[in-house]
């Protein structure tokens, strides 16, 4: 066996309450978050010499690229020559809130972990992968799950059945995260029984409004990138309701099926214009496995 494909989903945030700030400077959540089946591929195979080779990325240095400093961990950890190339086909927008570097990540651990005969358990995969982002063991478990804590304390939960339109416009700020938990006021954070809300209505298969999907950055993305307040607010004007995931500014607007997400997708097409990556989208509801390639 020369290597294994793997792929790599994005996710959305159903909800996100940011609840206190901690004593160590990191802040209490509560969220939902779902795979789609938007994804990066990632192939990873040995090579004779030693070091990493990553294709498919060049526009990112080794020190922040994901996968390069997850597999240095794993193989740090397991004793494993650091001797792998990485072909990688990226689909998932970066940054906006999907999760893709945390997710090639998490793949990446696992591909290495399949083509070595899986040296390590489950449990000590996550414990590396929480090294490298509160998101990264997430895409290590089940494709929904509620994560509280710092994000790393994952409850697995059924998967929405509904279709999504996902709109990622190109606008960002430089160090995004620090910036907006740094513009949290008392006023923007939510609480638990917020989420409760949304995990009730996936227990019982039904779904709900946007509305009804709080994002304690609503109000600090609106300020430190008004073009995204701008952007739903146009969409709004067309009916189409758009949440935020993570800290955006990637947004989603549900749908009931996927012919109604295909409707919806050409209207904000015609909204945000061909510059704005969207696309159509399903929750996954199992998490993608290892492939072994001849």
């Amino acid at each position: 066996m020369s290597g294994v494909r793997i792929l790599a989903p994005a996710k959305l945030n159903l909800g996100l309450a940011v609840l206190a700030r901690r004593g160590d400077g990191y802040h209490e959540i509560d969220t939902i978050m779902a795979m789609i089946d938007l994804c990066d591929e990632i192939i990873v195979t040995q090579r004779p010499e030693p070091g990493i080779e990553i294709t498919g990325m060049d526009d990112v240095p080794p020190e922040h690229n994901l996968i390069y400093r997850a597999a240095e961990s794993w193989c740090t950890r397991t004793e494993v020559p650091l001797a792998h190339t990485f072909q990688v086909r990226k689909r998932i927008p970066s940054p906006g809130g999907l999760g893709g570097g945390s997710s090639d990540a998490a793949a990446t651990f696992r591909a290495l972990n399949a083509l070595h005969g899986h040296p390590l358990t489950s449990e000590e995969l996550q414990s590396l992968a929480a090294q490298l982002g509160a998101d990264c063991p997430f895409f290590l478990g089940s494709p929904t799950a509620r994560a509280t804590g710092i994000g790393t304390e994952l409850t697995p939960i059924s998967s929405p059945h509904n279709a999504v339109a996902v709109i990622v416009p190109t606008v960002g700020i430089e160090a995004k995260t620090a910036k907006l938990y740094g513009s949290l006021q008392a006023t923007d954070y939510g609480s638990t029984a917020e989420i409760d809300i949304v995990e009730l209505s996936l227990q019982d298969d039904q779904w709900l409004a946007e509305s009804a999907l709080p994002n304690s950055f609503d109000r600090p993305v609106g300020n430190l990138m008004p073009e995204v307040k701008i952007l739903q607010d146009s969409m709004l004007e067309h009916g189409i309701e758009a949440s935020l995931t993570g800290a955006g500014p990637g947004q989603y607007a549900l749908a009931l099926s996927l012919d109604e997400a295909l409707r919806v997708h050409k209207i904000i097409r015609d909204v945000v214009g061909a510059n704005t990556f969207t696309c159509v989208a399903s929750f996954l509801q199992s998490t993608p496995q290892p492939e072994f390639l001849p």
